[in-house]
């Protein structure tokens, strides 16, 4: 990831570089300016209007850095990173990014958010990482005001507040930094800080699928076509695709055990992809942690089910020590004998298979599926009354 996002900020800013001709260049350098020594160098890297010549790039770069050029600095710690003209080395890639910061340079302290955040050349630090993209946002740059716009819509290390993140993007797009315009459509499809307006949405997916130059063109190719058709999200696939997702990313390592709880930051997520529509209301979506052992059982409280074979209840049951995760239901089902009472089934979901484990015993109530589960999970204990409840 951030590979690719560095390679974004490098081609947003080519443009200044080939404004200028390699003469041109190369006067400016011989009259001792050392950020057009730099701009030659890149250049150098990428073979344009010279013999493409690493290690020329990597001298004209280390010189400038010598003499305390950050800009140079700023390139020197590209080159470690990326490898270019030496060994990869991503720590001094980080003193370089860091050295340049302190002198200023905002793409610089963006980079230097992005290590802290995580952990490339040090140790991870949220605080820091937070630090250094709000020092690049206060300056203007655009890919760390986009960054901090992100940071007020989840309610990341600040108070979510969706008018500052619709402000940050706004900012940022305005700069001409397409991958906010991006963004920023999912702002107005959702009323995030703005006027909800699809139309404005859509007309900027338009816009950029049309951009040769824009890299996520194919996505908004995509999304300006899932905006005309309003997609509808359905109560089934929300609880027996998506959550089950989330519980296959945490066993799998690609997700945190935090991501579990994260129930905001999957209605961002799925607003995100331009749903018109839930059958659900997200309010009524929340969960409680009850710990045991060192088994900790999520149970999702879910809207009352209008129709077999919602639920009503799920549950993930996490080892947090061993990264395991099992999904349980407990889902509404046709009664074919006793019209007075809806019989309730204990079910799950392992990948792609559904399971069955029969019908709850007594009433449907948080208690007995708990009952069920702990059950179904090497035995019922009694569970604790200090119950967590998270909307986040």
């Amino acid at each position: 990831m951030k590979k690719i996002f560095l390679l974004l900020l490098l081609l947003s800013s080519f443009s200044l570089i080939y404004a200028q001709t390699i003469e041109e260049l190369r006067d400016s350098m011989a009259a001792g300016n050392l950020n057009m020594q730099v701009d030659l160098a890149i250049r150098y890297i990428y073979g344009d209007g010279v013999n493409q010549d690493s290690q020329e790039a990597l001298r004209l770069i280390q010189d400038a850095a010598d003499k305390g050029n950050r800009y140079g600095e700023l390139w020197l710690g590209i080159c470690h990173e990326q490898g270019i003209g030496l060994e990869k080395n991503q720590e001094k890639a980080f003193q370089y990014y860091v050295n340049s910061a302190q002198k200023g340079n905002l793409m610089a302290s963006f980079l230097v958010g992005q290590a802290y955040e995580y952990g490339i050349g040090v140790e991870p630090n949220e605080k820091e990482a937070f630090r250094n993209y709000q020092e690049s946002a206060n300056g203007n740059y655009a890919p760390a005001m986009d960054k901090m716009a992100g940071y007020y819509l989840y309610g990341r290390d600040v108070e979510r507040d969706l008018v500052k993140s619709y402000e940050l993007t706004k900012q940022a797009a305005d700069t001409g930094y397409d991958e906010a315009l991006f963004n920023l459509a999912k702002y107005y499809f959702n009323g995030w800080g703005a006027k909800e307006d699809k139309s404005e949405a859509l007309r900027i997916m338009n816009q950029l699928k049309d951009k040769e130059d824009f890299y996520n063109s194919e996505a908004a190719c995509k999304f300006a076509d899932i905006i005309e058709k309003g997609d509808t999200m359905g109560t089934y696939e929300f609880q027996f695709r998506f959550i089950p997702s989330i519980v296959q990313s945490y066993k799998k390592g690609d997700d945190e055990y935090d991501e579990l709880l994260n129930i905001t930051g999957w209605e961002i997520g799925l607003r995100s992809i331009f749903i018109s529509h839930f059958e659900w209301d997200w309010k009524e979506v929340y969960a409680t942690v009850h710990e045991i052992d060192s088994t900790t059982i999520i149970l999702y409280h879910m809207p009352n089910p209008e129709r077999p074979p919602l639920c009503l209840y799920a549950a993930a049951v996490v080892n947090k020590e061993h990264h395991s995760c099992r999904y349980y239901t407990l889902e509404k089902t046709i009664n074919l004998f006793d019209e007075e009472e809806t019989p309730w089934v204990v079910g799950g979901q392992d990948e792609n298979k559904h399971l069955n484990y029969g019908h709850l015993q007594g009433k449907p109530t948080e208690e007995n599926f708990l009952k069920k589960v702990c059950e179904l999970s090497n035995g019922y204990q009694e569970i604790p009354a200090n119950v967590i409840r998270t909307d986040t």
